[in-house]
């Protein structure tokens, strides 16, 4: 299949399931390699995302990919639960330790958490909601939450001196979920 850019049809329904996607977004690679190492039959439909067709909306409203149809049935961000997996963990990995450090030596870690939080701040525009879960919480804010949530006592204890404006979303995101 060629590639799909403005002003081209939709194609045709198909009997098979059909991966909407790019050749290099890493999301849709795996989802394809993870097609054909499962021996699903597959079409790839490769998109122009920057002169994505007009119909492509209604196949996913949001017009990222990767979207998989089915018939009539279409997952859009088939992979969000996956990035939502991995925020999970770098969040585990790269976060969590740094506010387990400000308990015994704050000053050491606060530069981490503050970095750790606008690397949060970053993700939380591209989700283009008030939640990482869409329009109500999912179990990435309230895991999220439940480590940021510690830092107003952390703060408070060690007598530290943060600014909101590096971490105003945050602080927004904080205060939706309360």
């Amino acid at each position: 299949m060629s590639m799909l850019s403005q002003g081209c049809e939709r194609p045709a329904k198909s009997s098979k399931l059909r991966l909407y996607g790019t050749r290099f977004d890493a999301y849709c690679v795996g989802f394809r390699l993870m097609l054909m190492a499962k021996g699903v039959d597959f079409e790839f439909a490769l998109l122009d995302m920057i002169n994505k067709p007009d119909w492509f909306k209604e196949v996913n409203p949001t017009g990222r990919v990767p979207t998989v149809e089915f018939g009539d049935e279409t997952v859009g961000e088939t992979l969000k639960k996956a990035k939502d997996a991995e925020l999970m963990s770098r969040f585990a990995e790269h976060f969590a330790p740094h506010i387990y450090g400000m308990v015994r030596a704050p000053k050491d870690h606060i530069d981490a958490v503050k970095s750790g939080l606008e690397k949060v701040n970053k993700v939380l525009p591209h989700r283009a909601t008030d939640y990482f879960g869409g329009s109500s919480p999912n179990l990435v804010d309230f895991y999220v939450w439940g480590w940021v949530g510690l830092l107003p006592p952390l703060h408070r204890v060690h007598k530290l001196k943060a600014t909101t404006r590096r971490v105003i979303i945050t602080i927004t995101w904080l205060g939706c979920l309360a």
